[in-house]
């Protein structure tokens, strides 16, 4: 399997095309920060994820293309910067003092929370036409991973069932300490067609529609969680993950059986509406995400009763910071065996957006995101629990400087506060840089929250 999934950096660098007047603005696309000028939002393929309808927000013709976007993010609530960092980078032993500490960091009472994504858009193309509308196509690979982990098992994944903590417990509650267990992780590649266009214009008032179509071919997936004393699950990977990736001719060898190898398939739907009124601002809503994925090669599941899953922990689980071979070794103990193709459904979610005009260059803005699929035990794919935003954005220079900060509550990583700026260097190329959490940044402390995007290549023509 691929040794290692990189989420680390705790910055937003983001190459945009660059348009003369442009509004700043600040959203967040996948647990990261987009900054900061309306021109992001055109041909942009995160903000299209935000909200279909925002491709439809030219006066003028205009061309973009994308190459070789990448954007990562990262949170949990008991692993420091550097931990974090580690856990993205290193294969190394996690050695036993700093177990302990990260252990320590948590009580009885709480769970450890691992969230991360990987988004690598390898190419993206969008026009907009004020008679025809705007069009755009991507095609990407995104990846996320996600633990829920009670913090007296997270010991057990840590130092084994012959830890003195595990010995302490009576034996019903070695039993119990599992309940709530989440473990996901999900890598998809998605080729994506958005329309958008005016339904309503007038001098002072329009509404623009917007949609995407997803085709969507499975990559990988490993689910688990822990209910009732035991553990359920199952995965499904491609040959993509027996790639050797450390070796330059294993992959050109493999580039056909293995590079583009899937283990399933689905579709998405996203929905938006975007309406403005001069003078006063902007509102849009969004329904992303509408759809399910089918697995139905490598398929196997797991129902196993705890005791088992304690019986193959042996010395713990979690010995590195590779997340792929700690999956690994929770597979093994899971007792998975072959079994029938399976569907999991994905994380719908509900947008909310809204833009207010302080003057010709100063706006306040809001961010919201719902979620709107119930779920018992198992995750659905992409799954983030829902936050509010609101940001104070000011362009300043004729639009050639864009600012913005704010602050943000997410459900799971608390009040953070991002920042933003960008800074045309030429008449088609914009620079930004933005922050998800500027404590995250410069105190380096526990429970960070951050994120980046880089666009190695984006071309306004």
């Amino acid at each position: 399997m691929l040794k290692n999934n990189v989420f680390a950096i705790a910055f937003c660098l983001v190459l945009v095309g660059y348009q003369q007047n442009a509004m700043a603005q600040m959203y967040e696309s996948e647990g990261r920060m987009i900054c900061c000028g309306d021109s992001l939002l055109t041909g942009n393929a995160q903000a299209i994820r935000v909200n279909p309808a925002f491709l439809s927000q030219r006066g003028k013709k205009v061309s973009t293309f994308g190459f070789l976007q990448i954007g990562f993010n990262f949170h949990s609530n008991q692993l420091n910067f550097a931990e974090v960092l580690r856990f993205g980078f290193s294969d190394n032993v996690i050695p036993e003092l700093e177990r302990q500490d990260i252990l320590d960091r948590g009580d009885d009472q709480t769970a450890y929370i691992w969230n991360a994504n990987l988004d690598f858009t390898w190419l993206s193309y969008s026009v907009f036409d004020p008679k025809f509308g705007g069009l755009s196509i991507s095609l990407r690979d995104r990846i996320n991973q996600r633990s829920l982990i009670p913090n007296e098992f997270l010991g057990v994944l840590f130092f084994g069932t012959n830890s003195p903590a595990f010995e302490e417990l009576t034996p019903d509650q070695r039993l119990s300490i599992g309940n709530g267990t989440q473990t996901q992780y999900t890598h998809l590649r998605e080729l994506t067609l958005s329309y958008a266009r005016s339904i309503v214009k007038q001098e002072n008032f329009s509404i623009d529609l917007g949609a995407t179509f997803s085709k969507i071919w499975g990559v990988g997936y490993f689910d688990s969680y822990i209910d009732n004393q035991r553990l359920r699950g199952g995965s499904s990977f491609s040959a993509f993950y027996d790639v050797d990736y450390s070796s330059v001719s294993s992959s050109l060898e493999n580039i056909s059986g293995g590079l583009l190898d899937t283990s399933g398939g689905g579709f998405l739907l996203d929905l938006g509406v975007d309406m403005k009124v001069k003078g006063l601002g902007r509102f849009s809503a969004s329904i992303l995400d509408i759809g399910s994925m089918n697995w139905n090669d490598n398929i196997t599941v797991a129902d196993a009763d705890f005791e088992t899953v304690l019986g193959g922990v042996g010395d713990g689980i979690i010995q590195n910071y590779s997340i792929i071979e700690n999956l690994d070794r929770l597979y093994d103990a899971s007792n998975h065996q072959p079994g029938p193709a399976f569907t999991s459904p994905f994380a719908t979610k509900l947008r909310l957006n809204t833009l207010f005009y302080l003057g010709p260059s100063m706006n306040i803005s809001t961010d919201f995101m719902i979620p709107l699929r119930s779920f018992d035990n198992e995750l659905p794919m992409f799954y983030n629990p829902a936050f509010y935003s609101g940001y104070f954005n000011w362009s300043p220079l004729d639009g050639i400087v864009n600012l913005s900060a704010g602050v943000f509550y997410g459900a799971e990583v608390n009040f953070r506060i991002p920042v933003g700026v960008s800074i045309g260097l030429t008449e088609s190329l914009f620079v930004s840089l933005a922050v998800n959490d500027i404590n995250t940044i410069f105190l380096r402390g526990i429970d960070p929250f951050a994120g980046v995007s880089i666009n190695f290549m984006n071309i306004k023509y």
